[in-house]
């Protein structure tokens, strides 16, 4: 351990309910007990790996360098879904191989290069718990590996390399005929505002954001507006949100529920 104390941060859809997470953060404590256990957020959507990839989306990028991202949205628990530790220049990342990381991985491999990043499966169980349990990976697996990495345990010690991660399948923004770009709903914050594929610089590509209108299904949503102040309460606008990516609210309302969207509905922006 280096003097600077190691942060391992916790994000999952386990809530707080029940014991698990103060489970996670015992067993982390208990292995290294000069870590910093920073909680992200624990009412992740029941089994929604989707937006716990854009949960730690909108996180990692605010945390210091050095620290270890546990990530725990797993459907597939118990199943020969792999289990794995990433590594980048900056951070690391340990969880399920389901996709959750696809997005902070795709980011580092465009900042960094895949050749300066690491992925390795989780296999020697003695960086595990004795007994594990085939329905909480979090705290048999996942949160005594990350302690073991806070205190200096090489990455490529807790098993062999993972060649081939896998991917969520986000829908990918396509551009129209006549210029514009098609995307689609992603999830929901917990203000019930629309978190959509579209990217603040793919919108820059289509000219300057007075020109554009958006349009949620058979909506119109109206030109891209700056903040929630400039429309009325309940008044639907559109926005480039703090993580960069279009999103969709009503003000001062949740627009889930007063207009009924659901994820994979098709977001269109055009020019006017």
């Amino acid at each position: 351990m280096n003097s600077r104390r190691r942060i391992i941060t916790l994000t999952t859809d386990f809530g707080l309910r029940d014991g698990t997470v103060g489970a996670m953060k015992g067993i982390i404590l208990d292995i290294c007990p000069e870590a910093q256990v920073v909680d992200v957020a624990h009412d992740i959507p029941a089994h929604d790996v989707v937006a716990g990839a854009l949960t730690l989306e909108a996180a990692v990028p605010y945390f210091p360098k050095g620290t270890i991202h546990v990530a725990v949205v797993d459907p597939g628990v118990g199943s020969a879904r792999q289990a794995v530790a990433l590594q980048t220049p900056l951070c690391s990342f340990v969880g399920p191989d389901n996709g959750i990381f696809e997005l902070v991985w795709k980011s580092a491999e465009s900042n960094f290069g895949l050749g300066n990043m690491k992925a390795v499966k989780l296999s020697e169980r003695d960086f595990f718990l004795k007994k594990i349990s085939p329905t909480f990976h979090g705290r048999d697996i996942f949160a005594p590996v990350a302690a073991h990495l806070a205190r200096g345990t090489p990455i490529g010690k807790l098993g062999p390399p993972a060649t081939r991660l896998q991917r969520l399948g986000i829908a990918e923004t396509t551009p129209l005929k006549g210029g514009g770009l098609q995307g689609v709903v992603l999830a929901f914050d917990h203000f019930g505002n629309a978190i959509t594929s579209i990217g603040s610089e793919e919108l820059s590509s289509l000219g300057p954001a007075d020109d554009l209108q958006v349009t949620l299904g058979r909506r119109a949503i109206g030109p891209l507006r700056r903040t929630f102040a400039d429309v009325e309460p309940g008044e639907p606008l559109a926005y480039i949100g703090s993580t960069d990516r279009l999103e969709i609210a009503a003000r001062n309302q949740p627009l889930r529920d007063m207009l009924g969207v659901e994820t994979g509905e098709t977001v269109t922006v055009r020019r006017i």
